[in-house]
């Protein structure tokens, strides 16, 4: 059994506020027995979150070991065999785990179980904008995948929080072992922290801007707005006014034609500088990549520009560069040690492609947000102006309800910027 893991991988992995590392925890790697792999995961019924209304979930384990002799509190299930594999073991006063928590989390977070391929737009020798009905070539493409998903069993769409669930292992654990006086996660003694933000993809979302920042106004509610830095012009006395508002503005690429995370470095920097006055003038901190299109050439280069990224999902069914993808996580974390603040709400643009009505988007919405508040993670909503997503007609009374339902749970929420919230959270857990 590995003696470190009591010293530097678990400090980073215990569950959130707490400070110190209860001795009688160990991690067993005496012999693999499963690598990389999808596994169902079953715990004891003492041992399930109090939020869940399951005692077992799908999740992907790097590395599975071999299990001493003990009681098993929690075991691995081969969906195919049916073979067990105990996960989590107690001898005497000691638990030990056959996995490693902090490197099956770190390697979920990271998205490594993802099977990544080169997005048509990056292949496209002009701006994918230009290709004729492209909305409804998008509808097609997210049917045809959703089709797909039903066949796979992780990541789960749309509640998928598999790293919660492993953490709520180990917090049992350290929970029988001493008492730890939980810190709070939030400010102001806050439930959950909630962010609104919004993507302007082209001029024409720019010009829908205006009454979504109006409807938040009314509720005094704080936006973080992500423009791109250089295919429209900006109309700097308006963006302004939104930062003066208290309002954030926040980096969404070049120009959004979806080539940016595939071009050698030297190129990703060349536009990363040309947005630099963009970046100067409104004080930017944060990046979200367009159409969530990422590379690691990209990750690597983001933080020589940028405090944070909100550029991935806690689970997403469709992408341009990856299908049944996600952090897994309702939280912050950090990947590479550069901190990633996902969005974990339903984005608007995969429910529209998925078919949704305008009513069942507003479901879809409050309904994760019920989730999210048992967990007490963060809920993020990330939305597009543009007129055949949150911009158009029948979409924005949607946005108006859903706005007076988080005006109506507002005394139980945080509900900051998105740089807001990266401050604060380095501050508390870096």
């Amino acid at each position: 059994m590995d003696a470190s893991f009591l010293t530097n991988s678990a400090l980073d992995f215990l569950p959130l506020g707490a400070k110190i590392l209860p001795k009688r925890i160990y991690l067993n790697t005496t012999q693999q027995v499963i690598r990389n792999k999808v596994l169902i995961l079953h715990v004891d019924p003492k041992l399930k979150p109090h939020w869940s209304e399951k005692e077992s979930i799908p999740v992907f384990i790097p590395n599975l070991y071999k299990s001493v002799v003990g009681d098993v509190l929690a075991f691995f299930e081969d969906p195919l065999t049916k073979q067990q594999y105990p996960a989590l073991v107690k001898v005497n006063n000691s638990f030990i785990f056959n996995f490693d928590p902090k490197e099956t989390i770190d390697f979920l977070t990271a998205e490594k179980y993802v099977r990544k391929h080169k997005p048509l737009q990056s292949k496209l020798p002009f701006h994918y904008h230009k290709i004729p009905f492209r909305f409804y070539v998008g509808k097609v493409q997210s049917k045809l995948y959703s089709l797909r998903k039903k066949e796979a069993l992780f990541p789960s769409w749309p509640f998928e929080y598999s790293v919660e669930f492993i953490r709520a292992l180990f917090s049992y654990c350290t929970s029988q072992l001493q008492k730890n006086k939980a810190t709070e996660i939030w400010p102001k003694h806050k439930k959950i922290a909630f962010c609104l933000t919004h993507d302007v993809d082209t001029g024409q979302g720019l010009k829908r801007v205006k009454p979504f920042a109006d409807l938040e106004a009314k509720h005094d509610f704080s936006t973080t707005w992500f423009f791109v830095g250089k295919y429209y012009p900006h109309n700097h006395t308006f963006l302004q006014q939104l930062v003066d508002q208290g309002n954030e503005i926040g980096c969404h690429g070049y120009n959004h034609d979806g080539k940016l995370a595939y071009l050698p470095p030297h190129k990703i920097k060349e536009r990363l500088n040309a947005c630099l006055p963009f970046i100067q003038r409104y004080n930017i901190t944060g990046f979200r990549t367009p159409s969530m299109i990422s590379s690691e050439t990209l990750s690597n280069i983001l933080p020589s520009y940028f405090s944070y990224e909100s550029s991935y999902a806690d689970t997403e069914l469709v992408s341009p560069d990856a299908n049944n993808r996600g952090s897994c996580t309702l939280f912050p974390y950090y990947k590479n040690n550069f901190l990633q603040i996902p969005h974990t709400l339903p984005m608007d643009s995969t429910l529209l492609f998925l078919g949704y009505t305008p009513q069942q988007i507003l479901s879809a919405w409050i309904e994760k947000l019920e989730l999210i508040k048992r967990i007490g993670g963060l809920a993020l909503l990330d939305t597009h102006t543009e007129p055949h997503f949150s911009g158009q007609p029948k979409m924005i009374p949607i946005y108006k309800q859903f706005l007076d339902v988080l005006e109506s749970q507002k005394k139980e929420m945080w509900m900051p910027t998105v740089g807001e919230l990266a401050n604060h959270w380095k501050k508390k857990f870096n």
